[in-house]
């Protein structure tokens, strides 16, 4: 399975209103069990209601909430994690948005398309304060994979921590 180190997924993950715009990742391939992803994820599923109080509030200053969600790939042999711009969560419980990554191996879904997706499919997860970007726990994860150039980059828009103080 590859993994995208979402180094720019603060432009990607726009405002629903904005036309989408393919992020230009670098791609960081993960083996099917990687614990340092499987860590990530896990905290990031653990802190998904913090995402959602925060996407439910609609409070000033807070932009660009966006999902990272398995979509399975056309082999059938796997799944590929894309960032997903987030504008609602419909009656039936699916997640509604954008995708705001470009996908490598379903050559069905393009940058900007509209999905819809259970909730369980989520892996990760953002949002936007002050121009810095929260969540991101699988782009922390992999920080040590990829150049210290991609890491600064990262880095800049990266808030220093994944949940802002006295989230939980």
């Amino acid at each position: 399975m590859s993994l995208v180190l979402a180094a720019l997924a603060v432009a990607a993950c726009a405002d629903p209103a904005e036309p989408a715009r393919a992020q230009s990742d670098t791609t960081v391939r993960s083996s099917a069990r990687d614990p340092a992803l499987d860590a990530a994820r896990k905290q990031a599923t653990d802190a998904l209601p913090v995402f959602w109080a925060k996407f439910n509030a609609h409070a000033e200053g807070y932009s660009r909430f966006a999902v990272k969600a398995l979509f399975p790939t056309d082999d059938g042999r796997g799944q590929e994690a894309l960032w997903i711009a987030v504008f609602e969560v419909a009656p039936d419980g699916k997640v509604r948005g954008r995708l705001a990554s470009a996908p490598e191996a379903i050559k069905n879904l393009q940058p900007g398309q509209p999905v819809e997706f259970q909730p369980s499919r989520i892996v990760d997860w953002q949002y936007v304060k002050d121009g810095r970007a929260y969540g991101h726990f699988s782009t922390r994860a992999m920080m040590s994979r990829v150049s210290a150039a991609e890491r600064a980059e990262a880095s800049a828009f990266l808030a220093p921590t994944p949940l802002e103080a006295g989230d939980h």
